[in-house]
């Protein structure tokens, strides 16, 4: 497929996503050198940027210190980094997941982070053979050229880490164990926004989706009691925390609507009124979750498609998304790639699109917009919107399964 596109359009997938490797990650590793010592990088971030949260959180539960007091967080952020931080590095995840971190704190923190870097490269490679038909070394570079798998590595977010539970729910899924499957999608209630998109795609699966949502509640339901029991203070504090902030996310330093991806974002930065911007993504919400109910229901025998809508719905029904959190987009990248024929022909120009815009979109165009304009067009999210309603035209007015997957 890569190399009819490339005789389609003289486009070497090869030359530009080395390139883009090379621009991203060389000045991102000369960052890195720069805060050796500094502990801050050559833009002026923390050494390690987002991942001194999850760090400082499971070391503070080592050393019996509260996850959630933002202050005493704080302050032990600028002992492990040795010296003063401004602005605010909160840990928002449930508390349990501050488990997947605590086997790191017995490494130093840079060592630590690094090691999480490595980690995070192993679960991409690994996600890629699952959920790929044909995983190829091409892929790789393509997808690590890919702006929000760039921002997951450089602020050492978790996405990845989802996505690789996602991959291995693909993997029961198309191995009949549907029960399974939705075991593991339950695990993204350890990154709640994420779980509601997951969800409606289950939903509208149908009948064969209700196996799936029983998976789901009984996960959430085992890490609930879980958390509950063996960190009670721990997750009371992390509901005070999604009451007090994370139901107005918007207003937290670091994650307003210019910063978001999401139907809410686009709208509100658009309109500049929250009312309006509250209706127009309902409406448009509700149609993205009826045209998912077509496609499942003109394919459906392809159940796997649920974690490509799944993936795909994010941005209509998130709470809040940012942009490291879009790297879940590479599983309908990779499916609808490698078994769906209309791909070959389109998704060259659209995805191409969104590759540029997504990096530009946060640093250059809304800022500049906002300066001379009293709105602005969140390009990156009107580009994922263009291409989930291609996708959605294409497989609902056309029989769009390759001869692979038919057979």
């Amino acid at each position: 497929m890569i190399d009819q596109v490339s005789d389609r359009t003289n486009f070497d997938p090869w030359i530009t996503s080395f390139l883009t490797i090379i621009l991203l990650y060389g000045f991102w590793l000369f960052s890195l050198l720069f805060g050796i010592e500094s502990s801050f990088d050559s833009v002026g971030e923390v050494f390690g940027a987002d991942f001194i949260q999850f760090y400082s959180a499971a070391f503070g539960l080592r050393e019996d210190l509260p996850i959630y007091d933002r202050f005493a967080q704080h302050l032990l952020q600028e002992k492990i980094i040795g010296t003063s931080i401004q602005g605010s590095f909160n840990f928002n995840n449930p508390p349990l997941f501050v488990l997947i971190f605590y086997p790191l704190t017995f490494l130093s923190y840079k060592a630590a982070f690094v090691s999480w870097i490595v980690i995070q490269l192993l679960l991409l490679i690994f996600s890629i053979k699952i959920i790929s038909q044909e995983p190829s070394t091409l892929k790789l570079f393509i997808i690590l050229s890919w702006f929000p798998i760039f921002t997951t590595f450089s602020y050492g977010q978790n996405s990845i880490f989802f996505l690789f539970i996602l991959a291995s729910a693909i993997k029961c899924l198309r191995q009949g164990y549907l029960f399974q499957s939705g075991l593991l999608t339950g695990v993204l209630a350890l990154k709640p926004q994420l779980l509601p998109a997951f969800l409606i795609a289950w939903a509208c699966a149908g009948k064969k989706g209700i196996t799936g949502i029983l998976g789901i509640i009984i996960s959430i339901s085992s890490l609930v009691l879980v958390s509950y029991l063996f960190m009670p203070e721990s997750s009371q504090a992390y509901l005070s925390i999604v009451k007090s902030e994370l139901f107005q996310i918007e207003k937290v330093s670091g994650f307003s609507y210019a910063k978001q991806h999401t139907l809410m974002s686009f709208f509100h930065l658009l309109f500049g009124d929250l009312v309006a911007a509250k209706i127009f993504c309902f409406v448009l919400m509700l149609f993205a979750i009826y045209f998912t109910r077509s496609i499942f229901i003109k394919y459906k025998n392809n159940e796997h498609l649920i974690f490509s809508f799944g993936a795909l719905l994010l941005p209509c029904v998130s709470p809040y998304l940012m942009i490291y959190d879009l790297c879940l987009l590479i599983i309908p990248a990779l499916v609808i790639w490698d078994e769906f024929k209309f791909s070959k022909i389109f998704s060259k120009k659209i995805y191409s699109f969104i590759w540029i815009v997504i990096p530009l979109n946060v640093t250059l165009l809304i800022p500049l917009q906002s300066r001379f304009l009293p709105w602005s067009i969140h390009f990156a999210e009107l580009g994922l919107l263009v291409t989930f309603a291609l996708i959605v035209n294409k497989m609902l007015t056309e029989d769009c399964l390759s001869i692979q997957s038919k057979t």
